[in-house]
């Protein structure tokens, strides 16, 4: 059943492709555009001279367009051109169109097509196989039907979700510069480069294994075959992450390389593939559960501040370590022996817990903003499926009409 005031409108009765081919000069240059997948949006390539194009057929950007990349259309690489991409120029698989008089906005268009309905249309309109066979046939895609409002609520609903856009922007934005400032800051507090107030004297040069005992505790073989415990594998552990949903296995079933018991407090750290950074401290949550092989439990150890010594692991110092002692390549990794043997320079414990206090903060500054922009995302999704389809309605305002 239609939402009163909409009509089912074929794509080609609203949108009319725009071609102004380029007349390339070899001696200019040219800066070509990309689109990526999964809606996120137009990019721009290096500008190169117009010697290099050779015979590729290019064509003139223009603004205010909606344009899709043919080749992964089933991907949603679709996007809205602007007056930033006015008089670049892209390759004939990206294909732009222009609304027809009033029948269609192209902020809407490109909202509608970045829903799984708008989705499943470009999917429709891709026949061939996955990758590069799967291509936007352009006269299937003129013969797609969508539910469309007036030209008013169109504009009214693009602004809306346009709202959210920016609001997701900002966040973004900020969730990148805090993560600039928070690596800033431990260049300098975890080097001694910079000093917190009250605090001066020089770094001690140690080594892990001095002020963290490794992998300490282990199942023994007397523990009985039903002891039940949640596993964590090297996949369960991001850059300061734990997975909350874990596999429960019985110690009769248990992998073998299921043998480190972890308590809250101690920190993991991937002794496999040690350059994604799989290092996490354990919180009440995964007390008592066991962790993977792959991995170096540290407890710290008297004088040591677990949470400086968890920050102090994304050093660049300490990385540039990991990297120079890593052996293999399909299946890069570090022993427990080389974690021990990892120097580390630290202040007095007093000192430690105030810098870790400080980038503890930035931490949950990060969390923050990354629960905010989650929430973000989450109402974001919720309005284009309610306002795109025409479950809840808008007012139009005089001024959109």
């Amino acid at each position: 059943m239609l939402p009163d005031g909409w009509t089912i409108r074929k794509i080609g009765d609203v949108l009319s492709r725009v071609v102004e081919p380029v007349m390339i000069d070899g001696n200019e240059t040219y800066q070509e555009i990309g689109i990526r997948s999964h809606g996120k949006g137009i990019f721009h390539k290096e500008p190169v001279l117009g010697a290099s194009i050779g015979e590729k057929r290019v064509f003139w950007v223009q603004p205010n367009c909606f344009i899709v990349n043919i080749v992964f259309a089933w991907e949603q690489a679709i996007a809205r051109t602007t007056e930033n991409e006015n008089r670049k120029i892209a390759s004939h698989r990206f294909p732009m169109y222009r609304p027809i008089r009033e029948a269609c906005d192209v902020d809407f268009l490109t909202f509608y097509f970045n829903t799984p309905t708008g989705k499943y249309l470009l999917g429709l309109a891709s026949p061939g196989g996955a990758g590069r066979n799967k291509t936007l046939g352009q006269k299937e895609f003129e013969k797609l039907q969508i539910c469309m409002p007036s030209g008013a609520e169109q504009k009214k609903i693009a602004r809306i979700l346009s709202t959210w856009d920016r609001a997701i922007e900002i966040v973004e934005r900020l969730i990148a510069n805090s993560k600039v400032q928070k690596k800033a800051l431990m260049q300098q507090l975890l080097t001694g480069k910079r000093r917190l107030p009250g605090f001066k004297g020089e770094f001690q040069r140690t080594h892990i294994g001095e002020i963290a005992r490794v992998d300490a505790r282990s199942l023994g073989s007397t523990t009985p075959d039903n002891f039940s415990f949640q596993y964590i594998s090297l996949s369960d552990v991001g850059p300061g992450d734990i997975a909350n949903q874990l596999e429960e296995h019985v110690f009769a079933q248990a992998p073998s390389r299921a043998r480190r018991i972890v308590k809250e407090g101690d920190i993991l750290m991937a002794t496999v593939r040690p350059n994604l950074q799989g290092f996490a401290r354990v919180g009440p949550d995964h007390a008592d559960c066991i962790a993977s092989t792959g991995f170096a439990v540290l407890t710290p150890k008297k004088g040591c501040d677990g949470s400086f010594l968890y920050h102090y692991l994304f050093s660049a110092h300490v990385t540039g370590q990991i990297n120079a002692l890593v052996v293999g390549s399909s299946y890069p990794a570090i022993n427990a022996t080389d974690v021990k043997g990892i120097a580390a320079y630290c202040p007095s414990e007093e000192e430690q817990r105030a810098i870790s206090n400080v980038l503890n903060n930035a931490d949950t500054l990060i969390r923050n903003l990354d629960r905010q922009l989650r929430q973000l995302n989450e109402q974001k999704k919720a309005l284009m499926q309610q306002l795109l389809t025409g479950k809840r309605r808008v007012k139009v305002d005089e001024d959109v009409a």
